[in-house]
């Protein structure tokens, strides 16, 4: 069996139609990724950046986060050289055979009160930390057991989410990517070359170069995979480093524009209110 990890793109379902992973890394590295099947994110340690469709945000230690069938994703580490002590990552994952659950929901009438509930997966929801102990509880009963005790467990866990009646829902839409491996391999490259480049001043056709594309149709392909045009997704990037530099370090917002892409203070002041709603120095001291 292939060791899960929270940036796999397939889930070997061979042992089991629920799988449940407990993991803890040094980090997690950035990989734009889908699964076809059901997942349930919750970190228990450290927080990080998280991509959930055209969703950008972080991540904190205790969240919940549940994604639909190919609905793109990554939960990474984001070090945007703010000087401090790393934390180990650690986290919970439950993955679900889309075939199993949907199957079993449509044939058991005392469970069609979750239907709503998946649908709602495929624009990304979370959950706050109030509902931590409970999933980990879970959690640690499947891991521990065999088959039923798995199902159960998932059944309580669903139960759970379903019962709270208001999460954040992330995307702006439902999202279900309609990509092949290839194409969807060719995404994930341009979002590791944004997440390590975005401090230069790269500009559309570098990156198309990049990737050997025509720059219209990177920017079709791209907005096609993740329902955002990639200076937008460079911006939220650069954003959220300045973000981590505002509220780590005492470097000036001049310095903090220059460290993380933006061509001018000006510019970094524009795009940081876009995001925001508020000026960087105004976010500094309310953060």
């Amino acid at each position: 069996m292939k060791p899960m990890s929270p940036y796999n793109w397939e889930i070997d379902y061979s042992q089991g139609v629920i799988q449940v992973l407990h993991t803890s890394d040094l980090s997690y590295p950035y990989r734009w990724h889908f699964h076809d099947g059901y997942e349930i994110f919750h970190p228990i340690a450290a927080g990080g950046r998280a991509l959930v469709g055209d969703w950008n945000g972080s991540y904190q230690a205790g969240d919940i986060y549940c994604i639909g069938p190919r609905l793109p994703h990554s939960f990474y580490s984001f070090d945007a050289g703010a000087a401090r002590v790393a934390q180990r990552q650690e986290c919970y994952l439950l993955y679900i055979n889309r075939a199993f659950l949907d199957g079993l929901i449509a044939a058991t009438p005392e469970l069609v009160s979750l239907q709503s509930l998946l649908s709602q997966f495929q624009r990304g929801l979370r959950f706050d930390a109030s509902l931590g102990r409970q999933l980990r509880y879970q959690c640690d009963q499947a891991l521990a057991g065999s088959g039923p005790e798995r199902f159960i467990a998932l059944c309580e866990v669903l139960h759970m989410l379903a019962s709270r009646t208001r999460p954040e829902r992330l995307c702006s839409q439902p999202i279900r990517a309609q990509l092949d491996r290839d194409q969807a391999a060719r995404i994930d490259n341009i979002c590791a070359y944004l997440h390590n480049n975005y401090a230069s001043q790269i500009r559309l056709p570098e990156i198309a170069d990049h990737v050997a594309m025509h720059p219209d149709a990177l920017g079709r392909l791209f907005k096609r995979a993740t329902g955002a045009c990639i200076t937008d997704h460079l911006a939220d990037i650069r954003v959220h480093a300045a973000c981590q530099l505002l509220k780590e370090t005492d470097l000036s917002i001049t310095d903090i524009a220059a460290r993380c892409g933006f061509g001018s203070l000006s510019q970094c002041n524009r795009v940081f209110k876009e995001r925001c709603s508020v000026s960087p120095r105004q976010w500094r001291s309310q953060n």
